[in-house]
């Protein structure tokens, strides 16, 4: 409980840093030093591995954005298709965004591709969720992934928190009177 509490001292601090900054207009980019744990989902499947890694934080008059990795390792024989969407969504479930969907783009066999996808700016305090899915097929078979991660938004600074953290924040850990 107390490395929990620390933590969360510790990234509201920085976050009102890093709020300051993007209130003031400065355009600031602030780069993770090492990934988080990977969050690949169905890692024994026939075709792709998914990665979903916040990648930093940027800063901007409209607010701060986070910024994920979205990696895609084929482990196919041939070539893949693949195409992606994500949303992001609020701890209530509701849609902030339209879901963006990819073009369809391809990955050589055994190869690793992806992108960089951005949470919209400026939005308002809470806890979020980055939803992507990956539908992928390289002509003999084909899969749909889904990854998530979580981040957290206080006084326009956002930051990345585990799910954990997500479901103590969130009206997921509210008890409902059915």
């Amino acid at each position: 409980m107390r490395v929990v509490i620390k933590s969360v001292v510790i990234g509201l601090v920085a976050g009102a840093a890093w709020g300051t900054i993007a209130r003031s207009h400065i355009v600031a980019r602030q780069p993770f030093a090492a990934a988080a744990s990977p969050v690949s989902t169905d890692s024994d499947g026939p075709l792709v591995t998914v990665g979903l890694e916040p990648a930093a934080i940027v800063g901007g008059p409209a607010g701060e954005t986070l910024e994920f990795q979205l990696s895609l390792t084929n482990r196919s024989a041939r070539t893949s298709s693949f195409r992606y969407s994500y949303e992001v969504v609020d701890d209530q479930g509701g849609s902030l965004q339209q879901p963006v969907i990819s073009p369809l783009a391809s990955v050589a066999a055994a190869g690793v591709g992806g992108a960089r996808i951005a949470t919209p700016p400026g939005l308002a305090d809470g806890v979020f969720e980055v939803r992507v899915m990956v539908a992928a097929a390289d002509g003999a078979s084909d899969t749909l992934q889904i990854a998530e991660r979580y981040f957290a938004v206080h006084h326009g600074a956002v930051t990345p928190i585990t799910r954990g953290e997500w479901v103590q924040s969130s009206n997921a850990s509210q008890e409902w009177d059915l």
